[in-house]
């Protein structure tokens, strides 16, 4: 199927391939009507022919299709470039993942280190104000007996 595609993306739209560039009387007084009803404006101002009108048009619709062309030719070779994940892949984001979880774990357990360490000061220096308080205590107790 992606040669069938291929080769329609190579040959053109199948659309520009259907139409023919036969004139009509009937499409000959559209595309007069189309020109009358923009000359008739006011704002914006037209002066168009008939003939211009049509060529405008075609101009306009081969750009469109060409860029249609093009966009389903990309998506062709995006559908051609894209690839499935490698196991190679899988084990390189779970190192990368493993490597973050060590770190993390590493950092938290630095952080409980200097909490614990906090904790320990805090107590040493609460034991040295309660030595202190009770020093204090006993020489007034001391003083009060003599």
């Amino acid at each position: 199927s992606s040669d069938g595609m291929d080769k329609a993306a190579q040959q053109g739209s199948p659309r520009r391939n259907n139409i023919k560039n036969k004139g009509t009387p009937e499409k000959g007084q559209v595309w007069d009507s189309i020109g009358d009803n923009l000359n008739a404006m006011d704002y914006p101002k037209f002066k168009v022919s008939k003939r211009s009108c049509r060529d405008r048009w075609t101009l306009l619709r081969t750009k469109l299709w060409n860029v249609l062309d093009s966009q389903a030719r990309e998506m062709v070779m995006k559908g051609r470039e894209s690839k499935r994940k490698s196991g190679s892949d899988a084990v390189e984001f779970l190192r990368q993942k493993a490597k973050l979880d060590h770190a993390l774990k590493d950092e938290e357990l630095q952080l409980r280190k200097d909490q614990q360490s906090q904790t320990m000061l805090l107590l040493q220096q609460q034991q040295q104000m309660n030595q202190a308080f009770l020093s204090l205590v006993n020489k007034m107790l001391s003083k009060e007996k003599n």
